[in-house]
């Protein structure tokens, strides 16, 4: 699989699209599926998402998305109070398996993930000057794959992905390795082929339909 990304921001798999096929409109958008934001869009790098489900009872997973300006994530029920102002759901996790932060877990949200080590980077390494001080490395979750994306951030230092040094954006899986100077993180998905939050909200919506 080659993991390519189009002037737009959108990822998609080079081996299977010759150009972005959100670009291209062959994704069989569907209407009744409103979403600005796309909490199920297949931006790797949106910082914010409002969802509004579908209105009937008909299962709709395609949406359109599109790229974000703010950092807040608001999921919005059709017709119903937002489900929480701010939501900015868990989509993984990094654990440390060498290095000063040794043993500790850090959650991946929904949009971008900058690893550094000032206090402002989502995931912050703060412990070990081995890290680069902001964008040593970016994780992105990818809603409408159900994956995550990987890339080099623009500090300059090298990021390795299972002692392979990375060149460009790739695609991980779980138990795979990042190391950043003198740490190595180990990747755990919650979000994937048999969980996701915008599915998790779409069947809660249906069953608060049905009970009406």
């Amino acid at each position: 699989m080659i993991l390519k990304r189009c002037n737009h921001g959108h990822y998609y798999d080079g081996e299977k699209y010759d150009k972005c096929p959100e670009c291209g409109g062959l994704l069989g958008i569907n209407p009744g599926f409103g979403v600005s934001g796309g909490f199920d869009g297949d931006y790797a790098d949106e910082d914010s998402v409002t969802v509004a489900l579908p209105r009937n009872h008909e299962p709709q997973r395609q949406s359109h998305g599109r790229g974000m300006d703010d950092d807040n994530v608001t999921v919005t029920l059709s017709h119903n109070p937002p489900v929480k102002q701010g939501f900015k759901p868990v989509v993984g996790w990094l654990v440390c398996i060498r290095g000063k932060d040794f043993g500790s877990g850090f959650s991946l949200k929904l949009g971008k993930n900058h690893i550094g080590r000032s206090p402002d980077m989502e995931i912050c390494l703060q412990a070990d000057e081995s890290v680069a001080m902001k964008n040593h490395a970016v994780i992105y979750y990818v809603p409408k794959q159900r994956r995550f994306a990987v890339e080099a951030g623009v500090s300059g230092k090298r990021l390795f992905l299972n002692r392979n040094a990375l060149m460009r954006p790739v695609w991980i899986k779980q138990h795979d390795i990042l190391t950043l100077g003198n740490v190595s993180l180990m990747f755990f998905p919650c979000c994937g082929e048999h969980f996701s939050w915008e599915e998790l909200i779409r069947k809660r919506r249906e069953r608060q339909q049905g009970s009406v």
